[in-house]
């Protein structure tokens, strides 16, 4: 969103209703008018914050968007800003200041979405990641997904195994588990009488919403040893030799590679 078209915004507010003497900027009024607007879909610009438009779907529901320019990638960007829940001053107002936020942030040189992912990334936790995400976008849509129909509905299939493997990890921070977490609570598995293939399957069912979470949860896998890290005799250090599988894959992070009896002879993940 450039600078406002004077004239479109002129038709666009006669377009929905409102008459007499038009406003400067979105009021209360507009919000209304535009949310009973039905049938179209169409955006006004706030008017008062730069960047800053009302969005509304042809069923009537709106959110406040903030186009900018990434000043890390150069893309442009449609952040969400507010959902309108109420058309009242009080939504206006929190609209606009997160607004004025964000392109603060973009003063700075930082790309407010990525903060604003980065903040939510922290704050959710594995659980309701889970419920709130990745089962309705991807669970629900599969055979074996047991995504709960309802509210407090019974989960099968393999929502159903992630909560019940992984249940110690639920309210962990999304971005706060970690590799050396997975593996522990692995071997606690194993050592409860878990076979090999049940934790191979633990595993692989947390590691497809880990990674649909963003690429970045399962870290890089280790370098390949130097020269330098071999022995006299030219061989790799005794923790990288092919011969000792423990050892090697105490270094390793999880990945996709990982087979459960590995898991069943207590090799960490790859």
């Amino acid at each position: 969103m450039g600078v406002r078209n004077d004239v479109q915004w002129v038709d666009r507010l006669r377009a929905i209703g409102i008459k007499g003497k038009l406003p400067a900027s979105v009021t209360p009024k507009v919000l209304e008018a535009a949310r009973a607007h039905r049938g179209e879909r169409f955006t006004i610009p706030d008017g008062t914050v730069p960047g800053l438009y009302l969005q509304v779907g042809e069923t009537g529901h709106a959110a406040f968007y903030l186009a900018f320019r990434s000043p890390t990638s150069g893309t442009r960007t449609n952040m969400k800003i507010a959902t309108i829940e109420a058309p009242d001053e009080a939504t206006l107002a929190r609209a606009r200041s997160k607004a004025v936020q964000a392109r603060e942030q973009l003063g700075t040189g930082q790309d407010p979405a990525a903060v604003e992912r980065k903040r939510q990334d922290e704050a959710q936790t594995l659980g309701a990641y889970l419920r709130g995400t990745y089962a309705p976008k991807v669970l629900q849509h599969r055979k074996d997904g047991g995504c709960p129909k309802e509210q407090g509905g019974k989960a099968t299939g393999t929502y159903a195994r992630l909560e019940a493997a992984w249940k110690p990890l639920l309210l962990v921070g999304l971005a706060e588990i970690t590799r050396e977490q997975i593996e522990q609570h692995l071997a606690w598995r194993k050592g409860a009488g878990k076979l090999a293939g049940t934790l191979f399957r633990d595993w692989s069912a947390l590691r497809v919403p880990v990674e649909h979470a963003g690429p970045r949860r399962l870290p890089a896998h280790r370098r390949r040893p130097r020269a330098r890290d071999r022995d006299a005799q030219g061989r790799d250090h005794p923790a990288d030799r092919r011969d000792d599988p423990p050892a090697r894959a105490a270094h390793r992070p999880p990945g996709r590679s990982d087979q459960g009896e590995q898991v069943a002879h207590g090799v960490p993940l790859r």
